[in-house]
This record gives C-alpha cells, sequence and structure tokens, in this order.
C-alpha cells in the first residue's frame, strides 16, 4: 500500500506540475506574450516614426542643400551681373570724362581762335586806318599838283575803305 500511496501521490505531483505548467503556459501565453506582442509593437511603431523622421529630416536636408546651392548660383548671378554693371558703368563715366575733355578743348580752342580773330580784327582796323591815311599823304604829295591822280587816289582809297570795312 506504501507503494500505492507513494504512486498515488506521484501521479498528484505529477499532475499538479503539469498543471502548474499549463497555469504557466495559460498565464504567460494571456499576460506575457500579448504585453511582449504589445512592446515589440510600440517598438516598431517608435522604430517607424524615427524612420519616418529620419527620412524627413534628410528629405529637408537635402531640400535646405537645394536651397542653398540655388542661393549661392543666384549669388554667383548676381555678383557676376553686378561687376559687369559696374564696369560698364566705368567704362561711360571713362567715355563721358573723355568727352568731357575733348569738349573742353575743342571750347579752349574756339576761344582762343575767336580771341586770335579778335585781335586781328582789332589789328586790321588800327593798321588799315594808319596806313590808309599814311597812303593817303604820300599819294596826295607826290600828285598833288595833278587833278587826275587826285581822282585816282581817292576811288583807290575808297575802295580799299570798302573792302576792309
Amino acid at each position: 500500500m506504501h507503494d500505492s500511496i507513494i504512486s498515488f501521490f506521484g501521479f498528484f505531483k505529477i499532475v499538479n506540475f503539469l498543471f502548474l505548467i499549463g497555469f504557466f503556459i495559460y498565464f504567460f501565453r494571456k499576460k506575457v506574450v500579448p504585453s511582449l506582442d504589445l512592446k515589440q509593437r510600440q517598438e516598431k511603431e517608435y522604430k517607424a516614426t524615427l524612420t519616418n523622421e529620419y527620412l524627413s529630416l534628410r528629405k529637408e536636408r537635402a531640400e535646405v542643400l537645394k536651397a542653398l546651392s540655388l542661393q549661392d548660383q543666384q549669388g554667383k548671378i548676381l555678383l557676376y551681373r553686378t561687376q559687369l554693371w559696374y564696369d560698364q558703368v566705368k567704362k561711360q563715366v571713362e567715355i563721358q570724362n573723355r568727352e568731357r575733355q575733348a569738349t573742353q578743348e575743342l571750347v579752349k580752342k574756339y576761344f582762343e581762335l575767336q580771341s586770335q580773330k579778335a585781335v586781328n580784327e582789332q589789328l586790321k582796323k588800327t593798321l588799315s586806318q594808319e596806313v590808309l591815311c599814311g597812303l593817303k599823304n604820300i599819294l596826295i604829295q607826290q600828285m598833288e599838283s595833278e587833278q587826275l591822280h587826285q581822282e585816282c587816289i581817292e576811288y583807290a582809297l575808297n575802295k580799299l575803305k570798302e573792302t576792309v570795312l
């Protein structure tokens, strides 16, 4: 009997052991597995969120780099255009300075010429009056006696006066 009791208790030990294993399996499946699944899903979602953020930041970085490159190109173009404009303005100023100098030279030459003409005219008037008077006196002295000579001299003097004045 003792053997049967031990075997009866051995049987209950095995049944209890199997019951405990079953209970742990049940508990594991009902509580631990869903909890692990939930953690695994949360971790996957977190990884997916991080991946999306990474991709979004990478895309944003690419856009920023593209915008930066575009701004750099536009800056270079603006610098080039500004340099062209500056060169053209510089050339235009040089041309205007040369034209101004040429105009000043022409005006200076014109005034010199006008002043020379005025001096020549004044000399011409002064000298022609003196020459006419001197010639008239000389011719009158030489040809005082003859009337015809007197008329010729007056005619010549009148013609000279007309051409000079």
